[in-house]
């Protein structure tokens, strides 16, 4: 029997946005990132955060607080 490790898509910088940058305007000021890289981080978050509060409001919780306003002027900055 062959092991595998899980598969981590390494092509998706947004996965780690929760725990990489502290806020979404951390994203914007990156300079380490392009624009459009930027942009898929912050879209992922806002996808992210959006799940977060339907689920919310469908009684579940655990996960963390977004700030999806937050996260919206960031990509309205790019």
């Amino acid at each position: 029997m062959i092991d595998r490790l899980p598969q981590t898509p390494i092509d998706t910088p947004g996965n780690a946005a929760w725990g990489a940058y502290a806020h979404p305007m951390d994203v914007v000021g990156d300079t380490g990132l392009t624009k459009v890289e930027k942009r898929r981080i912050l879209t992922e978050w806002a996808e992210d955060a959006r799940a977060l509060k339907r689920a919310s409001g469908e009684g579940m919780s655990g996960g963390e607080n977004a700030n999806l306003a937050e996260i919206e002027r960031a990509l309205d900055t790019l």
